[in-house]
């Protein structure tokens, strides 16, 4: 018992990986339903088949969707492509992406738990918590935005402990700000988790945020722009056609909360 101890305590990278593998081996199979037929789920992909096509242009015709995910399928598609490779072996490329995503969360799940203190079966436990949630394994079979949003939320989470927990906080809350926004390029609503490192810093800085007003503006200013930079690497259009994209992105956005309501639809 002893000996097993000490193995995982000098190997412990083997625990996440194990659960990773475990939820990779759980949600392939059965993963080529449908392909090469255009599901909902699949909707991103389908739009990504169009382009790789020259039939599409990423974030100039519907502005319902940031483009981080479109733009990883894309350049996976490109790759594909130079392969020989047909739209059937991209869509499902594209899918088994969104699995690899996937098992992203589940270690991401441990190495949260880990950062905040828990021992080795409590954050074992919590990644299976993760690992076995039917709507994780759902989304991650498909070629769509929801897991990649997922993914980014977590890594904030992940990097935001940081801020109270390694003693560097400023950096950590410049990299969670990041990590927000990508969040944000991969589903509008997924910027809303710069909201927990800027809580977290707030607090971690307590009376020294009004003691050197300068400094805390100095501090916030930076994190927006690494934030909208995480957002820019996603969808760059957001950078280098900013008039053109936010003048259609914000109109959309703001029809968000209508999004799917038909004039007959029971609200409430």
């Amino acid at each position: 018992m002893k000996r097993s101890a000490s193995f995982l305590s000098e190997h412990e990278w083997l625990i996440p990986l194990s659960l990773a593998v475990i939820f990779i081996l759980m949600t392939l199979p059965g993963i080529e339903w449908g392909v090469p037929s255009g599901w909902n789920p699949d909707e991103l992909i389908q739009r990504v088949t169009k382009a790789l096509h020259g039939n599409w242009v990423f974030d100039e015709t519907n502005f319902d969707y940031p483009s981080l995910p479109k733009y990883a399928m894309y350049w996976l598609g490109r790759l594909l492509q130079g392969w020989g490779m047909d739209d059937a072996a991209i869509m499902l490329a594209a899918r088994k992406l969104s699995v690899q995503l996937g098992a992203g969360i589940v270690v991401l799940a441990y190495a949260i738990a880990r950062k905040l203190g828990a021992s080795r079966a409590a954050a074992s436990f919590g990644a299976l918590l993760v690992l076995t949630n039917s709507e994780l394994g759902q989304h991650a079979r498909y070629a769509h935005n929801d897991i990649y949003v997922a993914f980014f939320v977590a890594l904030t989470v992940w990097a935001s402990i940081g801020i109270l927990k390694e003693g560097k906080g400023r950096g950590w809350f410049f990299a969670s700000s990041l990590i927000a926004g990508l969040a944000a390029s991969s589903k509008y609503n997924g910027g809303a988790i710069i909201l927990l490192p800027l809580g977290l810093f707030i607090f971690q800085e307590g009376k020294r945020l009004w003691d050197d007003k300068g400094h805390s503006l100095e501090n916030f200013g930076l994190a927006g722009l690494f934030a909208f930079l995480g957002f820019a690497l996603g969808t760059p259009k957001a950078l280098f056609w900013m008039a053109f994209y936010f003048k259609r992105m914000i109109p959309a956005l703001l029809n968000h909360a209508d999004y799917g309501f038909l004039p007959g639809s029971q609200r409430g």
